[in-house]
């Protein structure tokens, strides 16, 4: 039955087999709650609090035999004989509730019972705001968890790409102090040469500038990153070594935008010079030609550009020695795991110098690199 339904009923009066008289009048003098000390006024009890109501009636003759009853709408509809003028409900649930309390005598009618209502609030964990910021915790603590696993795996990724590049680095270090078998035959057998022809001044020249190249190779191995100054001095020295043992037969140019600070713009080394050596041995030998550096500035980047007038770019022939295949290879390498490592687009590409004229279409490889002071 609706509470409310069961409310208005309790206005209907009942009369006992032997005929009605004037009722009694029942009478709620109290209610008060553990925590409330009120009389009459208590509306909303907390959950968990206990509701005390205190009873009494007026109106009937003495020595009347007298019935009550009470009931509270809410938690039960049915009408409860009772003694008792004192109530204690306790463990109420959350909702409203309508306590009923009347009296008859045997010869009167069932007093008009007047329903007392309260109401027993919701607990603080069954509201919405607690419900809400209870699930605002949960997902707090989920995306603090899914974070901190993202952040995991990512250093985890940044270890693994780590290792990679350093494996990479070692490679080109091995083969960058190896250097080609062949260049060092073919200097050894120049000094050869002029000693045996007793040219005494040329050999201590060779022998200065080879051993000079050897050292400074030898630095440039053991670091990671050079400046822009180092990598100029050391593609200097390498391809003047180169020039003299070919005879002259070809010049180089190493330009560099003048608003570059060669001395501390730094770039990955072991890098330009095996591009170079290629240039030499595939491009633009055995005829004579040009080598041409470029250190060219943009916005957002570092260029580097080796251009030669040679045969021109055959991705079947390029680096086609073993130790010249094995730099490229290398270089490419370090390239793609830099790009992943720091999020900067590393790259490298060989293309004909001028596409549209198939007859001396020469080479340009261009690296793209980040600026690193």
């Amino acid at each position: 039955m609706d509470v409310l339904q069961s409310v208005d009923n309790t206005s209907n009066y009942t009369t006992n087999a032997k005929g009605g008289t004037t009722p009694p009048i029942a009478i709620i003098e109290k209610v008060y709650t553990q925590t409330k000390n009120s009389s009459l006024n208590v509306d909303t009890v907390s959950y968990g609090d206990s509701v005390f109501i205190n009873c009494n009636y007026s109106g009937l003759l003495q020595g009347s035999k007298i019935i009550t009853q009470f009931r509270l709408l809410g938690l039960n509809d049915e009408w409860k004989k009772t003694k008792s003028k004192h109530f204690a409900f306790s463990s109420l649930q959350p909702g409203k509730y309508y306590f009923q309390y009347r009296v008859k005598s045997e010869m009167s009618y069932w007093s008009n019972s007047k329903p007392f209502s309260f109401i027993v609030a919701r607990p603080f964990w069954a509201k919405s705001s607690f419900v809400v910021l209870l699930f605002s915790i949960i997902i707090f603590f989920f995306a603090i968890v899914f974070c901190q696993l993202l952040r995991r795996q990512h250093i985890s990724d940044l270890i693994s790409l780590n290792h990679k590049y350093e494996m990479s680095v070692m490679k080109s270090r091995l083969l960058h102090s190896m250097m080609s078998p062949h260049f060092i035959f073919n200097m050894l057998n120049s000094i050869h040469y002029y000693v045996s022809v007793n040219n005494s001044n040329e050999a201590e020249s060779n022998l200065t500038l080879f051993s000079n190249l050897i050292r400074k190779n030898l630095e440039v191995s053991q670091s990671k990153y050079i400046s822009i100054d180092e990598e100029i001095i050391f593609l200097e020295m390498y391809l003047s070594v180169e020039k003299k043992r070919k005879d002259n037969a070809f010049t180089y140019q190493i330009n560099h935008s003048v608003d570059i600070d060669t001395s501390t713009c730094m770039i990955p080394s072991l890098m330009i010079q095996p591009i170079a050596e290629n240039s030499i041995l595939h491009g633009i030998l055995p005829k004579d030609g040009n080598i041409k550096i470029d250190f060219i500035k943009h916005d957002s980047h570092l260029e580097v550009v080796i251009c030669d007038n040679g045969v021109g770019y055959d991705s079947k022939k390029t680096g086609s020695s073993l130790h010249n295949g094995l730099s490229l290879k290398v270089i490419k390498e370090r390239l793609s795991l830099m790009k992943d490592y720091y999020g900067f687009a590393f790259n490298i590409k060989f293309s004909n110098l001028y596409e549209n004229q198939g007859n001396i279409p020469g080479t340009r490889v261009s690296i793209d690199l980040p600026f690193v002071n």
